[in-house]
């Protein structure tokens, strides 16, 4: 993916860590990982990856205040969730793209490939 960079925002490292090789193999950079909410604020300010996977529970918080965060600066994102009816209902809107847990890699990088491809109105390249 020239060029295209993603942020993973994920509290349990062995999962964040499995999303990065699974981004890095299909050719994405990524601009690190965040294991709570505040982390993600705090890299999103100085830094805007092209996409952000987002776990939606994160050890004792939901990741709802960085959806919102990422919906007023126009950054795509792949809520990653093992229980997606209660994101679903704790967002004012659905997400663009989804994965659930437990999830296969390539369903990871189609998720966000799509979501981009949603986002921009065409082929990411």
């Amino acid at each position: 993916m020239d060029g295209r960079s993603v942020l993973i925002v994920e509290d349990d490292p062995i999962i964040a860590m499995d999303m990065s090789d699974a981004m890095a193999s299909a050719g994405w950079a990524v601009d690190g990982i965040a294991y709570s909410c505040a982390d993600a604020l705090t890299v999103l300010k100085s830094n805007r990856p092209d996409c952000v996977l987002l776990d939606f529970n994160l050890e004792d918080e939901t990741s709802v205040p960085v959806a919102k965060w990422l919906d007023e600066q126009s950054i795509p994102y792949v809520l990653v969730t093992g229980n997606l009816d209660a994101a679903v209902d704790a967002f004012e809107t659905a997400p663009k793209g989804w994965v659930r847990k437990p999830y296969l890699r390539a369903d990871l990088i189609s998720a966000v490939t799509e979501t981009l491809t949603t986002q921009y109105n065409g082929p990411i390249n």
